[in-house]
């Protein structure tokens, strides 16, 4: 009975130490996810904001060619 007691103990011992281990893992993965969603969406962020400013550009001088060629009646 204490062979198998001391067994049931030290396969929980091994078992807590390899979830253990397997937690830092997944702690690590899930810190370089996180870190790599962060520049990801910063950088999409930069790209609409480059975008949007294009956009309004380009409807300004289409609003603009516009007007020159009703005008020149």
């Amino acid at each position: 009975m204490k062979k198998l007691v001391f067994m049931f103990f030290a396969i929980y011992l091994l078992s807590w130490s390899i979830a253990k281990a397997d937690d830092n893992n997944i702690t690590n993965w899930i810190q370089n996810e996180w870190i790599k969603t962060v520049e990801f969406q910063k950088k999409g962020w930069q790209d609409g904001k480059e975008q949007l400013a294009n956009n309004k550009l380009y409807i300004q001088d289409l609003f603009t060619k516009v007007k020159n060629y009703v005008t020149q009646d």
